[in-house]
């Protein structure tokens, strides 16, 4: 049986030594790390340290996050409901009302884990290809009029 060395173990820590990357999350490591001491001169105290999220990289915050996993799908399922009633030839009146459904659950997906901003803007895009979908296949048409 053999130990990690000392300096594979500091590989896999948060920089600030609270957490510990297992493999698919970060996770408190077996020992805690010791405090740090206030700095000399200074009188305000420590710094308060942002932890990552519960099973997630501390990077994953940006913006490319927010439109990736369910909240890009969404965004796919609603700008296809939308495009091919659009792109139909001679009128033919080809939707599918099912995929601004999909989009929407996609969307919901999104915003519960934590990307806000792609899953609502799925969400608005799906909504407009509900209304198209509904406008191709000429329900709202007869309704309207």
């Amino acid at each position: 049986m053999t130990q990690a060395s000392p300096e594979s173990q500091r590989e896999h820590l948060s920089p600030d030594g609270r957490w510990r990357w297992d493999g698919s999350q970060w996770v408190p490591p077996q020992s805690a790390p010791p405090m740090p001491g206030p700095v000399q001169g200074s009188t305000a105290g420590p710094a308060p340290v942002q932890r990552p999220a519960a099973g997630r990289a501390p990077a994953t915050q940006g913006i490319g996050y927010q439109f990736g996993g369910s909240a890009m799908w969404s965004i796919i399922f609603g700008a296809a409901s939308v495009v091919v009633p659009l792109m139909t030839i001679g009128g033919q009146g080809i939707y599918f009302p099912i995929l601004p459904i999909f989009g929407l659950w996609r969307g919901v997906l999104a915003i519960r884990a934590g990307r806000v901003l792609g899953g609502v803007i799925g969400l608005i895009v799906n909504a407009l290809g509900c209304l198209v979908s509904l406008l191709a296949s000429g329900l709202l048409n007869s309704t309207l009029h």
